[in-house]
């Protein structure tokens, strides 16, 4: 294997998959001594595919029989036989008009209990349902914390992507997108980041997150980007932060127009 396909995600995919000989295997991480970005890069796939594979192995409440029990304790009660009462209605049941009556309350009685058995038995695919979807929830959310991390742009762009697939992330995965908002050295990352965040700024806890960053921004992408979603969500208590940002001497003069502009709309 040559040191120039060292680089390419293949000779990646195949070291983490255990699939090169050992010969290349000792050459490419030789090789990653010296590309540390890579090495690390790799470290955090094998740390992220190590806990997906924790997560999917971990052991999940079962929905419990007491559903069942609960109804064949119902039927059995239900059938066991009152002596006294079939004593004293015995004679009633040789008249015709009766037979019929107890016929009917029969059939009803039984098609209530399987009405109410197969409502059980909806709830317990619900609740297996919920825990796959659970289950998944949390792979996936591991793995975003977990791409966020990595020193690669285009994975870190890959992570955000993720997130945004989820139409209800959970609060650490939006607090790691706000984090990447703010902290995050490459602006296509953190636009990435504002436009999924966009999509969930009814949630107050993304709101205000999205308005302390607007002071945090050096981007003037960022600024007019931020500035302008303000300005769709018609959010009042955007116009303090912009009149600070405005304030600081590295803002561009044309960035301070469009704020300005900003802050009259909403106003």
């Amino acid at each position: 294997m040559s040191p120039n396909t060292y680089s390419k995600e293949e000779t990646q995919r195949r070291y983490l998959q255990g699939e090169l000989t050992e010969k290349d295997r000792m050459a490419f991480e030789a090789w990653l001594v010296d590309h540390p970005e890579v090495a690390n890069e790799l470290h955090a796939l094998q740390a992220l595919d190590q806990k997906i594979s924790l997560a999917a192995q971990a052991p999940t409440p079962e929905p419990t029989g007491q559903m069942d029990q609960r109804f064949y304790a119902m039927l059995a009660e239900a059938s066991v036989p009152q002596a006294t009462v079939l004593d004293k209605l015995l004679g009633l049941f040789k008249l015709p008009q009766i037979r019929r009556f107890a016929y009917g309350a029969g059939l009803v009685t039984a098609g209530v209990f399987v009405g109410h058995y197969g409502h059980l038995l909806q709830q317990q695919d619900d609740l297996e349902t919920f825990r796959i979807q659970s289950q998944q929830q949390q792979i996936q959310a591991l793995a975003v914390l977990s791409m966020l991390e990595m020193p690669s742009a285009n994975k870190r762009i890959m992570a955000i992507q993720l997130a945004g697939m989820n139409e209800a992330p959970d609060d650490p995965v939006f607090d790691a997108l706000l984090n990447t908002l703010v902290q995050d050295d490459n602006v296509n990352v953190r636009l990435e980041a504002l436009e999924v965040l966009a999509n969930h700024s009814d949630k107050e806890q993304v709101r205000i997150g999205l308005l302390n960053a607007i002071t945090q921004q050096q981007s003037p992408t960022l600024q007019v980007a931020l500035s302008q979603l303000m300005l769709a969500l018609k959010e009042k208590a955007a116009v303090t932060p912009i009149k600070e940002l405005i304030e600081k001497p590295d803002v561009m003069e044309e960035v301070k127009q469009q704020l300005n502009q900003t802050i009259n709309e909403l106003i």
